[in-house]
């Protein structure tokens, strides 16, 4: 098997996670190539292989939630054998259950491998972050409709008629909305920082209320079958900055 890093850290959007890790395992593990359609390939994408645990947080992580990984590396696994522990939403560690992994997650007992999967490099703990092996996939959309949010929310331009047309179009799911969130939050944190060193101070304030205003959104997401009016409510507010 390919050697591996003891953690590694994958930055990916929600909507890929599956497929990224499950790709990634497959390539360990399957002996054809990672072919997708073998035993072990399927097992993997259905979560049920034997060689890894999925930990997956309804909303934050908690000390139980994790404790199934100190009692299976009480357990010595055979030589040249591997065990993955993959930790998705890891961006919502608590403190707690971070500090409870720190020792393990920098010395793990010989063939055991954490990956940890979040959306958001900057809200992973540093204690986690320091210890692994960072790798960022990027978020590609294939709804259309979707992409064309991108000219309405980079820009300080506002075209209520336009906006409101694409909108009752589009069928953007809550999930694509956390995502497109993220995406505009990296834009406008780079906006920012060219601003500090080019701008003028009315373009900085205005650059830093647009961030204020993606990173409240970002706290504050859409719930299920709220998508539309979340997006119609922040382009009212975008329009005030």
């Amino acid at each position: 098997m390919t050697q591996v890093a003891p953690a590694q850290l994958f930055i990916v959007s929600q909507t890929q996670t599956h497929d990224v890790v499950c790709k990634y395992l497959q390539t360990l593990f399957c002996t054809d190539n990672a072919c997708g359609s073998c035993t072990i390939c399927q097992l993997i994408k259905d979560k049920q292989h034997h060689s890894t645990l999925w930990i997956e947080p309804e909303k934050r992580y908690t000390l139980d939630l994790i404790e199934p990984i100190f009692k299976k590396t009480d357990l010595s696994l055979e030589p040249n054998q591997k065990y993955f522990f993959v930790l998705t939403k890891s961006d919502f560690l608590t403190p707690a259950c971070a500090n409870s992994l720190l020792k393990i997650v920098e010395e793990p007992p010989p063939g055991y491998h954490f990956i940890f999967v979040a959306q958001r490099k900057q809200l992973v703990l540093p204690t986690i972050r320091s210890r692994c092996v960072t790798q960022s996939y990027s978020n590609t959309f294939t709804n259309n409709e979707v992409l064309a949010f991108e000219a309405h929310f980079k820009s300080f331009t506002v075209n209520p008629n336009a906006f409101l047309k694409e909108l009752s179009s589009t069928q953007i799911t809550e999930i694509e909305s956390r995502e497109l969130l993220d995406l505009f939050l990296e834009y406008w944190c780079a906006h920012y920082k060219k601003m500090l060193i080019t701008g003028n101070s009315t373009t900085i304030t205005r650059t830093k209320n647009m961030i204020d205003l993606l990173q409240n959104a970002l706290h504050n997401p859409p719930m299920p079958g709220s998508s539309k009016i979340f997006w119609r409510n922040l382009f009212l507010q975008k329009s005030l900055v």
